[in-house]
């Protein structure tokens, strides 16, 4: 996909997505996109890279929301190559999903719409947001922090971050 989509490219990830089928591969050109993609389907998306290929989420409520609660029994995502930024809650959000793997990611500035001065959140949902690279921050059920290389079990099935 290309943000001047010449033919049969399209401008933005989520007219990639909802172009594709599932287990599709769709390689996102460098550039700025604003947007929050929904991934309901197995798929693997891969940037340029994170220097070149950003996700902004200003003003959105996730950069990439996986979604496995409207999508049951979804599994087998990659996510690799992106700066996801600006989102007003995760950058990268992955609910009821297995076999997700996110690889070679910059997921900063991240949490923009809660409010760390007040006491209006729990304490593990208002930590203070980080730069967290070759990782994601990712809020699963409890999980507030992991290690790079880690495996979460959820739902007896694994989503690995490398």
């Amino acid at each position: 996909m290309n943000q001047t989509a010449p033919a049969p490219c399209v401008a933005t990830i989520g007219a990639a997505v909802a172009a594709a089928s599932p287990n599709d591969q769709i390689q996102v050109a460098a550039g700025e996109y604003n947007e929050d993609v929904v991934i309901p389907m197995p798929l693997v998306i891969t940037g340029a890279g994170p220097d070149s290929t950003i996700i902004n989420a200003k003003g959105l409520s996730n950069g990439i929301y996986i979604d496995g609660v409207d999508n049951p029994g979804l599994m087998n995502v990659q996510i690799s190559g992106f700066t996801i930024m600006n989102a007003n809650y995760e950058g990268i959000l992955v609910t009821n999903a297995a076999y997700v793997v996110i690889t070679n990611n910059v997921v900063e500035n991240n949490d923009q719409s809660l409010d760390y001065s007040a006491s209006t959140c729990a304490v593990s949902r208002c930590l203070k947001p980080r730069r967290v690279t070759t990782a994601v921050k990712a809020f699963i059920l409890s999980v507030s922090r992991f290690q790079p290389s880690a495996t979460i079990l959820w739902n007896s099935m694994p989503v690995v971050f490398c």
